[in-house]
């Protein structure tokens, strides 16, 4: 981010940014504290009883937020109670150093919106690895047509 100074011959060799403005959005708090969002990755994938919507959202030292949400859900208030059969949306957190996966057992995924390409909404989980708790909220705004 520059905020000031005068540039002139400088080249630039990344992207451009979407037209429409609709690039894919992730944050998220830890504890009540911000927690950087470096990378997101989506994917729909048929989990047998009919597609979910993965939302990967990566730090930089590659830890990660899954929500996975039903892709047949439209917009409105999903529980998260930590049966992996029944729940509808589902929430955990992947850290690499240590390693260890943090399974949702509360909480709640919210659809604001969803289009035939386009999921928004927010999201708070409680998730534990079996001896420490973290609690998670936050925004999704996120690309899933592929």
């Amino acid at each position: 981010e520059f905020t000031n100074g005068a540039f002139t011959n400088v080249s630039y060799t990344g992207g451009m940014p979407p037209v429409n403005g609709n690039e894919d959005e992730f944050t998220a708090s830890l504890g009540g504290n911000d927690y950087a969002i470096a990378n997101i990755g989506v994917a729909v994938a048929d989990a047998g009883s009919g597609e979910t919507i993965s939302i990967n959202a990566f730090d930089n030292s590659n830890n990660k937020i899954v929500l996975t949400i039903d892709a047949s859900l439209t917009p409105g208030t999903y529980q998260i109670t930590g049966n992996m059969l029944e729940d509808v949306v589902g929430a955990r957190y992947l850290t690499t150093s240590p390693e260890s996966m943090y399974m949702a057992t509360t909480g709640s995924v919210v659809i604001n919106s969803k289009t035939e390409d386009r999921i928004a909404g927010t999201y708070s989980f409680s998730a534990t690895n079996g001896t420490e708790v973290v609690n998670f909220t936050g925004t999704y705004d996120v690309d899933y047509s592929f």
